[in-house]
């Protein structure tokens, strides 16, 4: 029986990667890891919705160090992965199913795996994990230790009572009628199209009492993002952003528009549009076009060290870059590469990359702040791995040839 656990380290400095299917899936799924990491190693989880599966990409080695099947019936699902430190819970929305990883083992923990309600929002960050069922506005939530391998989530079961709850949507309602977003410091905010507003501050190693509050501004659809301890509203349906004082800011009214993902404390928000990649002041509501975008549907942007980072789907292939609040610069994802499908920014331990989850393809994005080892350190290195198979072996069994893999260059 051929070992199902080998080591893969992939040459190349910036490489798109496809994830592979290779066990059957089960109810629990066995994963394959190639080197054990502990539990400080630089690994980002991503998703490949063609295979149905999950990988992580080790940005030391630069390299996919393991990879999971999702549990269950195989389906057209798009995936999703959330991750704080050791805590990634995978996270399929079609189906409600959430299911922690054991990050160390590499195994879905099937037996904790909880089933959400249909369309039930999730977040997390800091410690915390906070699931909404938007039928009822009902919020379950759980605390966690981002350093240990396995996220502790029975208290998301919507069989147990809710913490708290911003009630269900008005009738008729359409589009996106609530929204979840975890800050950094683990506080937990929901926001109805309603008009009511949730936040469960972190108290100790659990939540304190949860605050209810007005949005004072009528919405027909939300997206949240925490800005440190702040928090942006964006309605894509009026095309309106609500800032932390409850002031509003009219911007282009779009469905694909996009809030960025939860984050630092900094001066402005981001909001990624079809046109562009919009930096709004929190305090005097300035908006700052960033980066022109291409019409195509956009990630939602991510801020990391003090950059600015946004992506969108189409041609040709756009990603940008802004540091220090200035203008953004495109990054070099190769002429070659097949164009965005559903790229989404994946962020873990202060390490970034961009995942195309339709394929599987993911690029490193912050190399800048931080120097990568030489192709050929990585292939001498690979050269003293216990039981390494021959470099075009393990491609092979990656279903990607070395001449597929378009390398960008890197400006340190």
């Amino acid at each position: 029986m051929r070992q199902s656990s080998i080591v893969r380290m992939l040459p190349g400095l910036i490489a798109p990667l496809v994830l592979a299917v290779i066990a059957t899936l089960a109810v629990r799924s066995i994963g394959y890891p190639v080197n054990k990491l502990d539990l400080h190693d630089s690994g980002i989880w991503v998703t490949n919705d063609a295979e149905q599966s999950y990988g992580r990409i080790n940005k030391s080695a630069v390299g996919l160090d393991a990879f999971l099947d999702l549990p269950g019936a195989a389906g057209a699902q798009e995936l999703d992965v959330l991750q704080d430190g050791g805590a990634v819970v995978e996270y399929d929305a079609a189906g409600g199913s959430l299911v922690p990883i054991d990050t160390a083992a590499v195994t879905n923990t099937a037996d904790q795996a909880i089933n959400l309600k249909t369309g039930s929002v999730v977040d997390q960050r800091g410690g915390s994990i906070a699931a909404v069922d938007p039928a009822t506005g009902r919020i379950w939530a759980a605390r966690y230790d981002p350093e240990q391998r396995n996220a502790d989530i029975k208290a998301l079961d919507p069989a147990l009572p809710a913490l708290a709850e911003v009630g269900a949507p008005p009738a008729g309602a359409t589009g996106q009628t609530v929204a979840v977003a975890v800050g950094p410091n683990g506080t937990v905010h929901v926001v109805s199209v309603n008009g009511t507003t949730v936040t469960i501050p972190v108290v100790g190693d659990g939540f304190g009492a949860p605050v209810t509050g007005t949005l004072g501004t009528s919405v027909k659809s939300v997206q949240l993002a925490a800005v440190g301890d702040k928090t942006v509203v964006y309605d894509e349906t009026l095309g309106l952003v609500i800032l932390p004082d409850g002031r509003t800011k009219q911007v282009t009214a779009a469905v694909s528009g996009r809030l960025q993902q939860s984050g630092p404390d900094a001066p402005g928000v981001l909001l990624a549009l079809p046109e562009g990649l919009l930096r709004i002041g929190l305090t005097d509501g300035i908006s700052t076009e960033v980066a022109k975008g291409i019409g195509g549907t956009p990630a939602a942007p991510v801020r990391l060290a003090g950059c600015d980072f946004g992506a969108w789907a189409g041609i040709p292939t756009t990603v940008v870059r802004a540091c220090a609040e200035g203008t953004a610069e495109n990054m070099a994802v190769t002429s070659r590469a097949q164009p965005l499908v559903r790229p989404v920014f994946r962020l873990n331990r202060d390490s970034l990359v961009l995942n195309d989850s339709a394929d599987g393809r993911v690029f490193d994005l912050d190399q800048q702040l931080r120097r990568q080892p030489h192709d050929s350190a990585l292939r001498k290195r690979c050269r003293r791995c216990n039981g390494l198979a021959p470099m075009r072996s393990i491609w092979r069994r990656l279903a990607v040839l070395p001449s597929q893999i378009q390398v960008m260059p890197r400006r340190l």
